[in-house]
């Protein structure tokens, strides 16, 4: 039996480097539900594992401030399921997702590692096409992006170069009155390969569908994108007769295989009939959306100039945290009772889950990521850390703000308006009395500077 090492490094730069360095003889480990099953089987033999779930920028749900999403090649199908925002921009694809294996291999199986299997009936795969996905992936060479419809060669075949890894997804932003739907044909409802299947995304305006994408599955030596298929729809009211040119486009564009799944003669009907079934589920959904159209909001935050999409629900606290990845304010709440999501705006103190986001258009925001200048901590913060003022840190960030707003318009306030400024600011750890010695302390130490 061969030898094989383990490696879990910490970068992508390390990660590449011993992967490329084994000039073939590694393996990429993200789930490992196809990679352990291939090495017992005997059909895989690494000599070095390249573990990549140490690596951050492998294992995250990023939504940007555009509305598009960043999934990590290592992001598991769980993960994916229990993101609170992912499956309800993009349904069809966490369908497909949702279908890999069963509810334990999900746990541990990613999109990523579905793609880099090479299989034709990649149930993530068709889903990803027609949401117009882009892979980024990294080697020797540095950084490269394709569509992920060009990622897949053959069966068990990727066109990644040699030493080069799968890094991530990219999504695009959805336009208002866009949905998206999944399906495939197996002979069992759960925990089977597809016969076929299908991915189809569509945007509608004023009933008309102005873009489309469809991918098709297990019907060819690759996952595929069907342009004719999309241009038969796109232009029409998805009349019958549109839709039926679609399902032919899917039918004349497969490739199939006969085998003790299905006949080429069912595969290629097949293909037809979940066009349409998928169709009808996209485009009800995209008539749902034109009533969720996220909204565009400028502001400044922390003195630098930020744009960010939203719906008209959220709360400031909810784009802090989400699309705008600042994550020093804490929900604690979300009733305004704790002060853990502090923040000013125009100067005056607020709590951001009280705040809608969409009101922060043309505001200026201050949040505990702006409070220390060029890399040195403001003197509350490091009167905080010299006096132990700060235990879990979930309260700290809301502190530190509340503080500092309360001596910008007091420079030297008594310990009971210390203590009266700080009065929406709860704290569970350490207690409130080193917290106002420490604001005491800053504000005298600020006055003998000025």
């Amino acid at each position: 039996m061969t030898d094989t090492r383990y490696l879990a490094p910490q970068t992508l730069d390390e990660a590449v480097s011993a992967f490329a360095a084994a000039q073939g003889a590694a393996r990429i480990l993200a789930g490992g539900t196809d990679l352990l099953v291939q090495m017992r089987a005997g059909v895989a033999a690494p000599g070095l594992i390249v573990d990549i779930k140490k690596i951050g920028e492998m294992t995250l749900i990023t939504e940007n401030a555009d509305g598009s999403f960043t999934v990590g090649a290592a992001v598991s199908a769980a993960s994916l399921a229990d993101h609170p925002r992912f499956g309800k921009v993009w349904p069809g694809v966490l369908e497909a997702v949702n279908l890999i294996g069963s509810k334990q291999v999900q746990g541990r199986a990613s999109p990523g590692g579905n793609l880099c299997n090479g299989s034709p009936a990649g149930d993530s795969v068709p889903a990803m096409i027609a949401a117009g996905a882009v892979v980024t992936v990294q080697g020797p060479k540095g950084r490269r992006q394709m569509p992920v419809e060009a990622f897949p060669a053959g069966p068990g075949k990727t066109n990644l170069a040699p030493g080069e890894i799968l890094v991530s997804f990219t999504l695009p932003a959805r336009a208002a009155g866009s949905g998206d739907a999944y399906l495939r044909m197996t002979p069992r409802t759960e925990m089977d390969i597809a016969v076929v299947c299908c991915g189809v995304s569509l945007t509608m305006k004023d009933g008309v569908c102005t873009a489309a994408r469809v991918g098709l599955g297990a019907v060819a030596p690759t996952v595929m994108l069907v342009d004719a298929a999309a241009k038969a729809l796109i232009g029409t009211k998805l009349e019958p007769a549109a839709i039926a040119a679609a399902a032919a486009a899917c039918s004349a564009a497969c490739r199939p295989i006969n085998d003790k799944r299905g006949t080429i003669a069912y595969r290629t009907k097949v293909a037809g009939v979940l066009l349409k079934r998928a169709v009808a589920i996209a485009a009800a959904r995209a008539s749902r959306s034109r009533t969720m159209s996220k909204m565009h909001v400028s502001t400044t935050i922390n003195g630098e100039p930020m744009e960010f999409l939203c719906e008209a629900h959220d709360s400031m606290l909810d784009a802090l945290r989400g699309p705008l990845s600042l994550t020093g304010a804490k929900e604690g709440c979300g009733t305004g009772d704790c002060g853990a999501c502090s923040i000013t705006v125009d100067g005056r103190l607020i709590c951001a889950c009280l705040m809608l986001a969409v009101e922060s258009e043309g505001k200026s925001l201050g949040t505990i990521e702006g409070m220390s200048q060029g890399g040195d901590l403001h003197p509350l913060q490091r009167k905080f850390l010299e006096m132990a003022a700060l235990q879990c840190g979930i309260c700290t960030p809301g502190v530190l703000i509340a503080a500092k707003s309360l001596l910008e318009k007091n420079p030297d306030p008594t310990e009971t308006e210390v203590r009266f400024g700080l009065a929406g600011n709860l704290c569970r750890c350490t207690g409130y009395d080193k917290i106002v010695r420490a604001v005491l302390e800053t504000a005298a130490e600020m006055r003998g500077a000025a």
